[in-house]
């Protein structure tokens, strides 16, 4: 069995590319954290307008909730830039499959709690977890 193994692994080394394999998994944990990512948080920005309604106390806000919402994105990616070298040190610490486990996972809770939000301020938070989770 380990014979076959070998061959295996040798010819498909000679013919096969690993590279294609990073490729396609790379670019299944950018469509994975996408919600979070700035080429998808726009189709969003619509159906969190439509829900909200009373609560903007701005008014320039009442008039444009699609500039509010990409204010609070704006904002909320600024600071989580902030905390990322943060990130790199718990990585670092423990590393990277630990704290993808724990980051996926805050990353979920943060997706179902962004579905609760009531305000802007609230709005701002959770798209600042969003950016610094995704």
């Amino acid at each position: 069995m380990k014979w076959l193994r070998g061959w295996l692994f040798d010819r498909l080394n000679k013919r096969f590319f690993f590279g294609w394999v990073i490729l396609a998994a790379t670019s299944f944990s950018m469509i994975g954290t996408g919600p979070g990512q700035s080429h998808l948080i726009g189709l969003y920005f619509d159906p969190i307008g439509k829900e909200m309604t009373s609560f903007f106390a701005i008014d320039w806000m009442q008039s444009n909730r699609q500039t509010a919402l990409a204010y609070a994105y704006g904002i909320a990616t600024f600071l989580a830039a902030f905390l990322l070298p943060k990130m790199g040190k718990l990585l670092d610490r423990h590393g990277p499959a630990a704290m993808l486990w724990i980051v996926l996972g805050c990353l979920g809770l943060t997706a179902l709690l962004f579905s609760l939000v009531t305000e802007w301020v609230a709005v701002a938070i959770g798209f600042g977890f969003l950016r610094f989770l995704g």
